[in-house]
C-alpha cells in the first residue's frame, strides 16, 4: 500500500499497475482487499517469471519492472518519461531513475534498478528480461544492452527510492542463493545475451 500510495500521489496521468502475488504466501489473506482483489495470483516460481508474465498482460507503451519496496518521490515522473520518446523516434531505449545509489555523478557500471523499456523493445525480445534468471540480474540483462548501444536514458532528476527488500524476503533469497544463481546464468547464457543485443541493435536507427 505504501508503494501504491506513492504512485497515486506523484503520477500526472493514470498508469496501469499490475500486482503479482504468490499462491503459497502465508499472509495472502491478510493483504488489503484493494490489492488482493486486483492482483494476479501466481503459483510459486521466480521473480523474473512473474515480471515476464505481467509484462505480457500490460497494455502501455512503456513497461517498468518494479517491486513494492519502492517509494516514488518525484512529482509528475510519468510526464518526464513521455518527454524522452521525442529523442528516440525508433522507440528503442531504456530509462533508469535515481534510487538513492545511482547519483548523477555515479559510475557507469552501477546497477540500473527498476528499468523501464518500450513496447517495441519488449516485442523485439518477446520478454521483459531473460527467462532463465531468478531475480538479481533481471535489470542487468537489458541495461547492459542499452548501455552498449548508448540507449540508456538516466533520469536522475526522478527519485524512486529503493528501500531494499524486506528482511524476510531477503533471507529467503540469500538462503536460496539467487544472487549466485543469477551470476552463473548470466555468464553461461552469454550467447543468448548476444542474440538479444543483435536483435535490439537491428531496430536502432543510427
Amino acid at each position: 500500500m505504501q508503494f501504491l500510495d506513492s504512485v497515486l500521489s506523484t503520477q500526472a496521468n493514470d498508469n496501469e499497475i499490475i500486482f503479482g502475488l504468490q499462491s503459497d504466501d502465508p499472509k495472502l489473506e491478510s493483504y488489503p482487499s484493494e490489492i488482493r482483489s486486483k492482483a494476479v495470483i501466481f503459483e510459486p516460481s521466480t521473480t523474473v517469471y512473474y515480471w515476464n508474465q505481467m509484462a505480457k498482460m500490460a497494455k502501455g507503451d512503456l513497461l517498468t519492472l518494479i517491486a513494492d519496496d519502492v517509494i516514488m518521490r518525484t512529482k509528475a515522473w510519468d510526464e518526464k518519461f513521455k518527454e524522452v520518446a521525442a529523442s528516440y523516434p525508433d522507440g528503442m531505449y531504456l530509462i533508469t531513475t535515481q534510487d538513492g545509489r545511482n547519483h548523477g555523478e555515479a559510475p557507469a557500471d552501477l546497477p540500473t534498478p527498476h528499468p523501464t523499456i518500450t513496447r517495441k523493445w519488449f516485442e523485439t525480445l518477446g520478454y521483459f528480461t531473460f527467462p532463465g534468471l531468478f531475480h538479481y540480474y533481471a535489470d542487468t540483462w537489458n541495461s547492459s544492452i542499452a548501455r552498449r548501444l548508448g540507449r540508456q536514458v538516466n533520469l536522475y532528476d526522478v527519485m524512486w527510492e529503493h528501500i531494499k527488500e524486506f528482511d524476510e524476503t531477503r533471507q529467503v533469497m540469500r538462503r536460496n542463493k539467487w544472487a549466485e544463481l543469477d551470476d552463473m546464468v548470466f555468464k553461461q547464457c552469454s550467447r543468448h545475451w548476444n542474440t538479444d543485443f543483435e536483435l535490439i541493435k537491428s531496430k536502432v536507427q543510427q
